[in-house]
């Protein structure tokens, strides 16, 4: 039975929040997620869990995903109703005793350490406007940091955090790309489709990079 230690790290008061989910593949090495989440609310907390799921299932060949640890948070109440609906049981650490979800609190640490010298180089600003992304990019290198061969999706699929390229932008979803290709920056490979890659656009100007338009290239 797989079992993911799941923990909120919120940026701000709350403005930007990412859930990290640590859990180990079928040959017991540690795999970690990082998905982004608008809000701290039940919905948003099982759509994250649900892309972890995914992930670690058949991307990173773990055990299916039956129990999930957490600590106590708002909205976990209906979201554990909501799982235990879907076979998933749901169970949380008494009291604030961060041994309780041990395994969580420590994957935290090291995507959260993976992800900082990504961002040393950059303002304030723009690291606050990065710092998700970051944490998303940092915890697909470290599960790609061993092997390509073990890992459907192999390290050799990433390319530096922010490296420049260029990518044909869509006008936006329902319609084609554009011939012109663009200057973006690379985020994070997409685990949604196959080969393809989150990117942002962008301006430079005065020492400062302005950011622009999100979306996925092929």
């Amino acid at each position: 039975v797989g079992v993911m230690s799941i923990g909120i790290v919120s940026l701000g008061h709350g403005e930007k929040n990412i859930l990290i989910g640590v859990t180990k593949n079928k040959k017991g090495k540690v795999r970690y997620a990082a998905e982004k989440m608008d809000a701290k609310t039940s919905e948003e907390m099982e759509r994250a869990i649900r892309s972890m799921i995914l992930n670690f299932e058949y991307l990173y060949k773990c055990e299916i995903i039956q129990r999930i640890k957490c600590d106590k948070e708002s909205g976990v109440g209906a979201l554990k109703e909501n799982l235990e609906n879907k076979w998933i049981k749901l169970t949380t650490n008494t009291g604030h005793d961060p041994a309780g979800n041990g395994m969580a609190e420590v994957g935290v640490r090291v995507v959260a350490k993976a992800a900082k010298p990504l961002l040393s180089r950059y303002s304030d600003d723009t690291r606050k406007q990065l710092w998700q992304d970051a944490m998303v990019h940092a915890a697909r290198r470290l599960n790609m940091r061993e092997t390509c061969e073990e890992d459907s999706i192999g390290g050799n699929d990433m390319m530096p955090f922010m490296s420049k390229g260029l990518a044909r932008v869509p006008k936006d979803k329902s319609e084609k790309l554009k011939e012109d290709a663009k200057e973006v920056l690379y985020l994070y490979p997409s685990a949604d489709v196959a080969k393809a890659s989150e990117v942002v656009e962008y301006e430079e100007g005065n020492n400062e990079i302005r950011l622009g338009r999100r979306f996925q290239t092929r």
